[in-house]
């Protein structure tokens, strides 16, 4: 063995990235599961596997977007998770809401220098 963590442990830290609830129900499936994709049947390479190897870099992004997606969950995640969730889809809506106003603002002032007039009325006008 290569005297540090062998490969469970490994996809263990990385599984420390989800919520407490998720992880305390699905952990060892998913461990599993993990292991399981390595794992040939050769004791040798299985050995060697086990020691040696860590989890991709696909399977870590995958992690961190479930996990991403958790913390922000929906209805049938804990009311702390529901409420953040909700407070970042409101703050996005009201940025999209800010963008949509600012360029419907640029469209209607580029119509109006197309059409001769050269500000809005009462504006710059002195």
């Amino acid at each position: 063995m290569s005297g540090g963590l062998d490969l469970e442990q490994r996809y263990r830290r990385v599984l420390r990235l989800l919520p407490g609830y998720y992880r305390d129900k699905w952990e060892q499936d998913m461990v599993t599961a993990f292991l399981d994709s390595w794992l040939t049947g050769d004791p040798h390479e299985d050995e060697c596997i086990i020691g040696y190897c860590k989890p991709t870099w696909p399977e870590v992004a995958s992690v961190a977007g479930l996990a991403a997606r958790l913390y922000l969950g929906g209805a049938a995640t804990p009311r702390r998770y529901f409420a953040w969730g909700q407070a970042v889809r409101n703050a996005a809506l009201a940025v999209l809401l800010m963008h949509a106003v600012l360029g419907l603002d640029v469209l209607v002032r580029t119509a109006g220098r197309q059409s001769g007039t050269r500000s809005w009325p009462g504006r710059g006008q002195g």
